[in-house]
């Protein structure tokens, strides 16, 4: 069976729209999620463009913010399988909470000489690199990232673990810890270690994490099955997962999965 639940548009930082992401996906019916980042706007949309051999379950990740090794750092959770009505309340009180980080942020880059305004509802990190970019502050997306990094607060400008797991099971779904071995500390990416991604699954899932990408696509076997076998000593969900971007390593749409895969993720 083909299965995808991490995956993204052009809503967030995917290249596909989300017709586009529909005419590929109704090409290769099965079961996906669309989990832009802290977003879960064209998750209605796609599953209207769908055909009815193609289940869609609801799907984000959310970025989130943990205390690990002395230091603030950055980790996904992607948010399954809730309730629509209560997850567009809990991501609108997210999101006005996260606009107000940001205009923080914003305010405090300005005092620097960087000079920018973003009027959309939503301001992300990718946002505000492009408007640097546009001000010619920056070069490029890279550089602007860079910008932006130099302020050591801007990873506090995110929910806690916590707080994610609250909203999202109050909006009765699942949250799943995304590619568990990559973790972001001062706005870079950190690769943990088989140690150091047991000692947070055993602390997260007394959090009530409800599971972990253990069939993470860009994982060689041998952490797969880590990952594996942690879920099972947690008894945690195992997720199915491409991070599908189409664009340079994460171009797979789906992994193809047995049913009694499958179930491991959905029971």
């Amino acid at each position: 069976m083909k299965v995808n639940l991490h995956m993204h548009s052009n809503i967030s930082d995917g290249l596909d729209s989300i017709s586009e992401l529909a005419t590929k996906i109704n090409d290769n019916p099965g079961i996906y999620a669309l989990t832009d980042h802290d977003t879960i706007k064209g998750v209605s949309e796609l599953r209207r463009l769908v055909s009815d051999k193609v289940t869609i379950i609801n799907g984000c990740e959310i970025t989130t913010s943990i205390d690990c090794y002395m230091k603030k750092a950055v980790i996904h959770l992607v948010a399954l399988d809730y309730d629509e009505e209560i997850m567009i309340e809990k991501m609108q009180q997210y999101n006005t909470i996260m606009r107000k980080r940001m205009e923080a942020l914003l305010e405090v880059m300005a005092k620097d000489g960087y000079i920018i305004e973003i009027n959309d509802e939503i301001i992300t990190k990718k946002k505000i690199a492009i408007a640097l970019c546009k001000k010619k502050y920056a070069e490029n997306m890279k550089d602007a990232f860079a910008v932006i990094n130099q302020y050591p607060f801007y990873k506090m400008f995110f929910y806690s673990i916590c707080d994610v797991i609250k909203f999202v099971h109050q909006a009765k779904g699942k949250v799943i810890w995304a590619h568990p071995y990559n973790i972001f500390v001062d706005g870079k990416v950190k690769v943990l270690n088989n140690a150091q991604v047991c000692s947070l699954v055993e602390k997260f899932s007394l959090l009530n994490l409800d599971g972990i990408e253990s069939l993470y696509d860009l994982y060689e076997d041998e952490k797969r099955t880590f990952l594996s076998s942690l879920a099972q000593k947690y008894n945690l969900l195992e997720s199915i997962a491409t991070d599908y971007h189409n664009k340079e390593n994460k171009k797979k749409l789906y992994l193809e999965v047995s049913e009694q895969r499958l179930r491991r993720i959905i029971k």
